[in-house]
C-alpha cells in the first residue's frame, strides 16, 4: 500500500473524526481548531503504521518535541534523563507507602 493510503490502515479510520491524522500524507497542510478531537491511536501503533512517512506517524506536537530534544547538547540530555529516572524512583517509593 502506498504512502497515500497509510491512514486507511488505522483500525479507527472508519469511525475517526479527528481533523488531523498523523498517518495522513498531507497532515502538515491541515489545521485543527480548538475543541476538535485529537487522534486517539497509540503512539506505538502510529509509529508502526507510519514508519515510511517523513514524520513517522508523529503528531505536530510530538515532532516539535523531538526537534527540541535533538537540538539539545548531550550533557543537557543526560541531565534531563537522570532527573527523570530520579523522579520515577521517588514516585515509586512514595506510591509503595500509599
Amino acid at each position: 500500500m502506498g504512502k497515500n493510503n497509510v491512514m486507511r490502515l488505522c483500525p479507527k479510520f472508519s469511525s475517526c473524526s479527528a481533523p488531523l491524522c498523523p498517518l495522513d500524507i498531507d497532515m502538515k497542510k491541515r489545521t485543527r481548531l480548538v475543541g476538535e478531537k485529537n487522534c486517539t491511536l497509540s503512539k506505538n501503533k502510529r509509529l508502526l503504521l507510519g514508519k515510511d512517512l517523513l514524520w513517522k506517524g508523529l503528531t505536530k506536537k510530538e515532532i516539535a518535541g523531538e526537534q527540541i530534544w535533538n537540538s539539545r547538547g548531550e550533557s543537557s540530555k543526560i541531565a534531563t534523563l537522570q532527573k527523570l529516572v530520579s523522579n520515577r524512583q521517588k514516585n515509586k517509593i512514595t506510591s509503595e507507602f500509599l
